[in-house]
């Protein structure tokens, strides 16, 4: 099991949410390791959202991905409905009539928010060269007329939302878990974007872990 830096450092998550930026990084993922290589033939790919374009957008993209690495790989919004799925038989007759062995499943798990303080500053208040006493005393007057010259910046607070989304892949017949990864996304405000960089990560981890050998 991999379970690399489950956190963003907070400097970086104030600098991402000041130039709206979005990010996505595993916080944990485990691979079967008796995958055989071939073993996987066809992959369905169903991206479960109340949002219907960000279903389609994840799915295509994620769907170009894996063709690209040389898997072969569907979108299932064509033929399953967004209102819900049929029942689990009807659905496996439904992927196997497609010749599809194998469903990788992503959704949103946990959604919350959380805070970030960023400590006020100041600035241009300081002492000249030297310190009291030892070359760089300026009397009372200097301290006192220093301070009309600081600039304050007060503590800003900034709360931001995190998503935790999973995302698995599972034998169509025998539901056996080949792998599953989970992510954790600050969302922007530019869709295309946000699942761009969960697809960027997933890809990463599903080479990285030789999930399609």
């Amino acid at each position: 099991m991999s379970i690399p830096n489950p956190s963003l450092p907070l400097w970086l998550v104030f600098a991402l949410l000041l130039t709206g930026c979005s990010t996505s990084t595993i916080s944990g993922s485990w691979t079967d390791p008796d995958i055989a290589a071939g073993q996987i033939k066809r992959v369905a790919v169903l991206g479960v959202a109340k949002n219907e374009t960000a279903r389609r957008s994840f799915e295509d993209k994620m769907t170009a991905q894996l063709k690209a690495m040389g898997v072969d790989a569907e979108p299932t919004y064509p033929f399953i409905p967004q209102d819900g799925p049929p029942d689990e038989s009807a659905m496996s007759g439904l992927l196997a009539s497609r010749g599809i062995d194998t469903v990788m499943v992503v959704q949103v798990t946990n959604e919350r928010t959380e805070s970030m303080v960023s400590p006020g500053t100041v600035q241009g208040y300081g002492y000249p060269y030297g310190v009291a006493g030892f070359g760089g005393y300026d009397g009372w007057y200097g301290s006192y007329s220093r301070s009309y010259s600081a600039t304050y910046t007060p503590a800003r607070v900034v709360n931001y939302e995190v998503l935790t989304i999973e995302a698995s892949l599972h034998a169509v017949s025998a539901d056996t878990l080949y792998w599953t990864a989970q992510t954790e996304t600050i969302p922007e405000n530019s869709l295309e974007k946000a699942i761009d960089d969960l697809v960027a990560v997933l890809v990463k981890n599903l080479q990285t872990n030789k999930v399609f050998k």
